[in-house]
């Protein structure tokens, strides 16, 4: 687990915030964790004899030149992710040279209690999991869900192993199904779905077919999404999927750097679904053929939601002298103001560039942060 113990005047709540190349936005707005601060008799009397020289001279009502000794320590910033799975058939089919089925490289890769991508983040991130196909009875799409939840784990992978691979690929439903379940989630956390996929989707209404109107209810549903402010990343599992170019348009609706729309004038067969204007920074799009790849791509895009974001209880009046005068420490090494950490606006901290990437590595860290007294408005 992550811990975030910032010993400071001021820090009250984090929030998740990117920092993979391409994942700009993945986790920063209206994000919030809570922080338990400790002011109790004996720090203040502490202070007031001078027994400790460490802590902080905040000034108050104890006098000119006093200040009671304030320590927030902060969780993880509320993010929630959803795990869509494609549970089709030819998930059965061996990844690349791997021997594994592409069903049990998944598995492995994500849920695996020794080697797999989730149990690194599961205490700082809201995992859920939708599995999705059409071939169950019940109707369709035919989903397994497991609502998102901190240390979910062992009930992700409980439900994975009673599950098999059948069916066809509902893309476009299971994934506008997944979506407004999260946006159903009033809860203020940055969301986004992951889609690990092998092949080119069909609807519930005509599977095995209907190509292009399927790619477009998939677009479309990414579009919808992305309206809600949930956004979708792509992982295309092993070499089977011969339309990467309709993935790398999904991944780039699903990210908002491209725009879905409906051309009533074009053939639904040969309709891209999108405006034809390539972005200029399109969305990162995963393609997976072996066991490596696939951790690489599911690590990437889990780290972005790790959060690099704090959120100040309290107003920092000076945000030049923040960044002169503060002090901020990952792990206790002290980081260097503007390289490692910034002040972005007058209730927001934030670790950039390396310092971000090492918080985002999986592994538990500690962030401390002190600043003089007249830096802060905490009243």
């Amino acid at each position: 687990m992550r811990t975030y113990a910032c010993l400071a005047l001021f820090v009250g709540a984090c929030t998740a915030g990117p920092a993979v190349d391409g994942f700009a936005g993945v986790a920063t707005e209206g994000a919030a964790a809570t922080a338990d601060v400790d002011d109790d008799d004996d720090d203040a009397e502490s202070t007031a004899s001078g027994e400790d020289d460490a802590k902080l001279d905040l000034g108050g009502p104890s006098g000119p030149g006093t200040c009671a000794d304030v320590t927030a320590e902060i969780t993880p910033g509320e993010a929630t992710v959803t795990l869509l799975i494609d549970q089709s058939g030819t998930m059965t089919q061996t990844l690349g040279g791997s021997g594994l089925a592409r069903w049990d490289a998944v598995f492995q890769t994500l849920l695996d209690p020794a080697m797999g991508v989730v149990a690194g983040y599961e205490s700082d991130i809201r995992f859920g999991m939708t599995l999705y196909t059409n071939g169950m009875e019940g109707g369709c799409p035919d989903l397994i869900e497991v609502d998102p939840g901190l240390d979910n784990r062992t009930a992700m992978a409980g439900a994975f192993q009673m599950a098999a691979p059948l069916g066809d690929t509902p893309t476009g439903e299971s994934l506008l199904a997944a979506g407004q379940a999260l946006a159903a989630l009033d809860d203020g956390s940055t969301k986004g779905v992951i889609l690990a996929t092998d092949g080119e989707p069909d609807t519930c209404a005509c599977p095995n077919a209907c190509a292009g109107a399927s790619k477009g209810v998939a677009v479309e549903a990414a579009q919808q999404l992305y309206d809600m402010g949930i956004q979708t990343f792509v992982i295309a599992v092993g070499d089977s999927i011969t339309d990467l170019e309709h993935l790398q348009h999904l991944a780039n609706v699903g990210s908002g750097r491209a725009a879905y729309f409906d051309d009533p004038m074009v053939d639904e067969w040969s309709d891209p679904w999108v405006d034809d204007v390539a972005p200029a920074d399109p969305a990162p799009l995963f393609t997976a053929n072996d066991p490596s790849a696939l951790e690489a791509a599911f690590g990437s895009l889990i780290a972005g939601f790790v959060p690099c974001d704090f959120v100040v209880n309290g107003t920092i009046e000076d945000l030049q002298k923040a960044c002169e005068a503060g002090t901020v420490t990952l792990d206790g090494t002290e980081l260097a103001c503007p390289d490692d950490w910034q002040v972005l606006d007058a209730s927001t901290l934030t670790l950039v560039g390396a310092a971000c990437e090492t918080l985002q590595d999986g592994n538990p860290h500690d962030v401390e942060a002190t600043f003089p007294c007249d830096v802060i408005n905490v009243g």
